[in-house]
């Protein structure tokens, strides 16, 4: 059902491009053929000034004239809004319409201005504009002019003119089709030429097919039951009505039947031919409106079951229809809906903007809009209602909303908490500024006391004594140490990530070198596998990797040979990198101690450090998108782990 839905829609859409297809032909067509007759007129090429031989020839100036009419139809294009082009456009269409007036202020005795001999009067030989044409120029004229004027009922005056300049025109041609040259000709005036009539009817058609979806024409290409019965009906009548006419008066003249007789036969066809399709058509519109009543109910059962709130508006600003679920969502019935303007139930600080938006819609031919607002429940609260709406024909609107409340809420309670957060990340900055000056400050201090202390009472102390001093100096270099390292874990947490192409085996080389003096005096195997290309930040990776081959050469120190293995593999679609050693290792039991703030498995006697390395590796490693981890053996060695992104590569 829906497929023929959209199907009728389609068609519907094929007829206004078709629609616009016969204006531009018939604009293009009211300026070439003129200006084909005007190349017989300068040339003396009988067979481009009359269609036939013996056939009247088509005046000079009534070729100029529609031509002139041809162009200003085509400067009426719609979908070309310039002033300028309009300004012309509408020019031109004076133009037209004083040439009609002219001529016949001529043919009424007004006046005796005979503009339509002033272009080769010499070979005119009497031909003068006739005055059915004349008539035609004035109507043609007032038709264009009147091209998008609207009356408040919805009336197109254009429409009345164009199709009057039709039917004169439509007379004509079938006149000369039928001999009448009555039809063809006012009284023993010049009559109009075969071309100059079929020309006038070309403009006419494409005068109204020039606003397609507006007028009679829009409801030709509508998709209505009123546009599908006018497309099927007119055409096929018309043509039938004028082919069997032709065909009754010939077979008359020839002798085949009497006049009596050929009515007869005239009258039974046509109503055989006109019943068949008016029987065709109402079968196919009988089916067609089954179809559309099945889609209908089923839109009406979504209408109703559906789980988000439906409705469907007016551009009056009332609603026409509302779903189970607005009424269950705002407590109010569909009666109260209906019954008040639906601005009433927006919040005062919203109905500006909603009021906007309805105008955008409305007046600017929006197709789609989204936008929030707040909508009065019953109880007295306000739900936050998000909108979506699409437009309908004739004015109305349809809308589905969601309350959106919680989230809302939700929003803004993170958002507080963002707030929070950021609050708090200021305080720590403070803090660790504190801890930068305010604690270092004492810390040198007492390590600067302690050396004056040991060059002015060293001798008066014992062994014992200078232990102590000792003791005191280290402790506060470690402290130091300690604050330093701490305030670097945390400037790694808020340093933004500068991602680049990393190549890791020179990397591998240079933090080598910034670790030689840990190596200086030992035997160490090293055992670099192949490494690839990783896109990181190169300062960062830089630390963590100084970190872990710090860590891998600290706990190899009683290892003689020392073997570190670093290498690289593939898993999951990531890169794993691996540091192995040989080291004094550790239980797996206290795995997730390993990598936590001023966690050691191991004594500070045995093996300094503050235990914020391995921390600051995994929140590094982190940051780029991959994980951290670990395996090791106590006494049999460690393998450390951390794996980043592969590049995507194209």
């Amino acid at each position: 059902m829906q497929q023929k839905g959209q199907a009728i829609g389609e068609s519907a859409s094929k007829m206004v491009a078709t629609a616009r297809g016969v204006w531009k032909v018939a604009a293009y067509g009211a300026i070439v053929l003129p200006c084909l007759v005007l190349t017989g007129w300068v040339f003396g090429i009988e067979s481009l000034k009359r269609v036939f031989p013996g056939f009247i020839q088509m005046n000079p100036a009534t070729a100029c004239a529609l031509m002139v009419a041809g162009v200003s139809l085509l400067l009426f294009d719609e979908q070309r809004v310039s002033p300028k082009l309009r300004a012309w456009a509408r020019g031109l269409a004076v133009v037209v319409l004083a040439t009609g007036l002219i001529k016949l202020g001529d043919y009424f005795g007004l006046y005796d201005l005979n503009i339509d001999t002033l272009l080769f009067h010499d070979r005119l030989e009497g031909n003068l504009m006739a005055p059915n044409a004349a008539l035609n120029f004035v109507l043609a004229g007032l038709a264009l002019l009147l091209l998008d004027v609207e009356t408040r009922r919805g009336r197109r005056p254009m429409q009345f003119f164009a199709f009057v300049t039709a039917w004169i025109s439509l007379m004509a041609l079938i006149g000369y089709a039928y001999k009448a040259k009555y039809l063809y000709r006012v009284a023993l005036l010049t009559p109009m030429a075969l071309h100059t009539a079929g020309i006038f009817l070309l403009l006419a058609v494409g005068i109204v097919c020039a606003r397609p979806s507006k007028g009679l024409v829009g409801v030709l290409t509508g998709n209505t039951m009123g546009g599908i019965t006018l497309r099927r009906l007119l055409g096929p009548v018309v043509l039938l009505l004028i082919v069997f006419g032709w065909l009754r008066l010939e077979g008359e003249r020839i002798g085949l039947y009497s006049s009596e007789l050929g009515v007869a036969l005239y009258t039974g066809v046509m109503v055989a031919v006109v019943s068949i399709l008016i029987g065709w058509t109402a079968h196919w519109l009988h089916r067609n409106d089954l179809e559309r009543r099945m889609v209908t109910e089923e839109r009406d059962r979504f209408f109703t079951l559906s789980l988000d709130m439906l409705c469907i508006a007016k551009s009056d600003g009332y609603f026409k229809r509302v779903n189970p679920a607005f009424v269950e969502t705002l407590g109010w019935s569909a009666e109260e809906f209906l019954n008040k303007p639906f601005i009433e139930f927006v919040h005062p600080d919203d109905r500006a903007a909603t009021l906007r938006e309805v105008e955008r819609q409305v007046v600017d031919g929006e197709k789609v809009l989204h936008f929030e607002n707040r909508y009065r429940h019953k109880n007295g609260s306000w739900r936050v209602l998000s909108w979506k709406s699409v437009p309908q024909p004739g004015g109305f609107m349809y809308a589905t909303a969601r309350d959106v409340t919680e989230l809302n809420e939700l929003k803004e309670h993170l958002e507080r908490q963002a707030a929070e957060l950021q609050a708090a990340n200021k305080e720590l900055e403070a803090f660790s500024y504190s801890v930068s000056h305010d604690l270092r400050a004492p810390l040198r201090h007492i390590d600067g006391y302690v050396d004056l202390l040991q060059k002015h009472a060293a001798s008066p102390l014992d062994d014992k004594g200078r232990r102590y001093l000792k003791m005191i100096s280290e402790s506060a270099k470690q402290m130091g140490t300690l604050i330093d390292d701490l305030l670097s874990f945390s400037r790694m947490g808020r340093a933004e990530l500068r991602k680049t192409p990393v190549n890791l085996e020179q990397l591998i080389k240079e933090v080598l070198k910034d670790v030689r003096q840990e190596t200086q005096g030992r035997e160490i195997v090293w055992s670099i596998g192949s490494l690839p290309e990783v896109q990181a930040d190169p300062s960062m990776l830089r630390l963590a990797l100084v970190n872990l081959i710090s860590n891998a050469l600290k706990y190899t120190r009683t290892r003689k040979p020392a073997r570190i293995e670093i290498g690289c593999d593939s898993q999951n679609g990531d890169t794993v990198f691996s540091i192995r050693d040989n080291g004094v290792g550790f239980d797996m039991q206290y795995l997730d101690k390993l990598f936590g703030v001023f966690q050691r498995l191991h004594g500070g006697a045995e093996f300094e450090g503050t235990g914020i390395g391995l921390a600051n590796v995994r929140r590094i490693v982190q940051r780029h998108g991959g994980r951290a981890w670990a395996e090791g053996t106590v006494d049999g060695g460690a393998t450390f782990y951390f794996s980043l992104p592969k590049i995507q590569k194209g």
